[in-house]
This record gives structure tokens, C-alpha cells and sequence, in this order.
């Protein structure tokens, strides 16, 4: 029989195990995850008692360009067993976050698809593309900079999005994606004053290329912003920049009860940045 719910205490290593087996990161890493982003943990399907597919629920919300706020679920983690892949367990999944969600008062779930592939199997569960970027690849060049804590990279993100639609996640998200880093010595959240004002950028050294998840700044500023974070990043890197529908496609929100904001519909994308990728 299948059932769906949050995760029982004894379903927990079941739920960590499948994460780890499809991800990768260790059950360290989810506590951690779970105590900043999301302390009810994972929701499950289990078919004969055993867990087949779990995702990860964590709130966000997303902001519209006068300042107004829709609730929202930020689906991650979203795996399927191997055992049990082809069976539909992921989109039976995805239906009760949904039903969660809806029952919650959230106006849409969001993903960011693990592979381009996956907007199609998205688009299938009442996803379509949403959040777009513009990837650069730049040479270091050094700027004034210092880091940040969470607390302050949120506050000095939200201010620098002030007036566009963009997903707004809390200090624990930021610190979760704080700790995504390949190396940690030039890894970190960061402060850039550039020629226009104040920036700031998540900055990840990976041992096959650094990666600033997002560089957020005055338009005029992007190249200095850019190459000052790629400097950060101790050598070129790739930089990933607020666009619109005619970026990257990075994620994707499903809008629940049927309801589709009007400032959505006038402008159907935002900025979304920090996924946890």
C-alpha cells in the first residue's frame, strides 16, 4: 500500500539513506540542513512500508516589485528510489506537497531541476520555467570586498532586489548555501563595493572551477562585480547574473488553487539565484 506523509521518527534513516544514495550528501549534512532550513523534515512515500521517494520542503517567499509577498514551498531533494523509478512516485509526491502547501495558504511551489532534462518531467507535474539567468565567464580582477554573515548577505540581498520579483530566503538557506563550497579557504558570502554602490555575491570554489551562484549589483557594475568576484574566487570563474526569459532557464514554480497573481502575469519571471545546487 502506498502512503504519504511527513517523515515518522523511525522513517528518518530510510529518508536519509535515499538522499545520500541520489545526492551524494552525507547524513551530517541533512540535519544541518533541516535544523536551518526546514525543521519538519522530509515528506515520503513509502510502498509496503518502505520509503521510495522523499523531498525536502523548506519555506520561501517570493516578492513581487512593490514589495507584496506570496508564501511558497522551495521543493528540494526531490529522489526516488532506484528500485522504484518509472512508477510515478515522484509526481504522486510532488501532488501531495502541493496539497500540503495549498492547505499551508502558499500561493506556488518552486524547484530548480537538477539537470536541463528535468523541466520537461516538471513541466508534466504543472511546473513551467520561472527563474532565469545569465552566465558570464570572467577573469579575476581585485575590488574592495569583505565577507558577510548570513544574516547579513540576506539583508543586503533583499535590499539590492528591492523592486524586481525574486525569491527571498531566509539567513538559514544562506547559510546552507554558504556551506555548498568545493574548498573553503576563498569560498563565502561576500560584500563588494563597486563604482555604483554596495554588491554581493556567493562565491563557491569548486576543484573544477569557481562559481558565484549569484552577483548581485547596479547594472552599470556587472563587469567590475564579475571579475572582483572571480578575484575572490583566487581565478576566472562563472559568474551568474540576474536576466530575464532571455537567460538561462534555472527554475521553475507551480502556482496551486488555480490562482496566478496579476503582477505575475504582467511579468511572468523573477530572480531566484540561490537554489542550493
Amino acid at each position: 500500500m502506498v502512503e504519504l506523509g511527513a517523515a515518522l521518527p523511525r522513517q528518518l534513516g530510510e529518508a536519509e539513506g535515499l538522499w545520500q544514495m541520489v545526492f551524494g550528501d552525507d547524513a551530517r549534512f541533512q540535519r544541518r540542513f533541516y535544523q536551518l532550513c526546514g525543521l519538519e523534515g522530509p515528506l515520503v512515500l513509502c510502498d509496503q512500508g518502505r520509503v521510495m521517494a522523499m523531498l525536502a520542503l523548506p519555506p520561501v517567499s517570493l516578492v513581487f516589485p512593490d514589495g507584496t509577498r506570496g508564501a511558497g514551498g522551495y521543493v528540494y531533494a526531490l529522489a526516488t528510489h532506484p528500485e522504484g523509478r518509472g512508477r510515478g512516485y515522484a509526481s504522486a509526491l510532488l501532488e501531495y506537497a502541493a496539497q500540503v502547501l495549498t492547505q499551508r495558504g502558499a500561493a506556488c511551489m518552486l524547484t530548480v531541476p537538477a539537470q536541463p532534462a528535468l523541466f520537461d518531467f516538471f513541466a508534466r507535474n504543472g511546473f513551467c520555467p520561472a527563474f532565469y539567468q545569465r552566465r558570464v565567464e570572467a577573469q579575476p580582477a581585485p575590488v574592495c570586498a569583505h565577507r558577510l554573515t548570513p544574516e547579513a548577505y540576506t539583508a543586503l540581498r533583499e535590499q539590492l532586489l528591492a523592486g524586481q520579483t525574486y525569491v527571498s530566503q531566509g539567513a538559514g538557506q544562506a547559510e546552507v548555501q554558504g556551506s555548498l563550497f568545493g574548498r573553503p579557504g576563498r569560498s563565502g558570502l561576500y560584500q563588494l563595493q563597486l563604482a555604483h554602490g554596495p554588491a554581493c555575491a556567493a562565491v563557491e570554489d569548486w576543484p573544477e572551477g569557481a562559481v558565484v551562484k549569484e552577483l548581485l549589483c547596479a547594472p552599470e557594475d556587472w563587469a567590475q562585480g564579475a571579475a572582483g568576484a572571480a578575484h575572490l574566487a583566487g581565478g576566472p570563474a562563472q559568474v551568474r547574473l540576474v536576466s530575464g526569459p532571455e537567460g538561462t532557464p534555472y527554475g521553475a514554480v507551480r502556482w496551486l488553487g488555480g490562482q496566478v497573481p496579476a503582477q505575475w502575469q504582467a511579468r511572468p519571471w523573477g530572480w531566484m539565484g540561490l537554489g542550493l545546487d
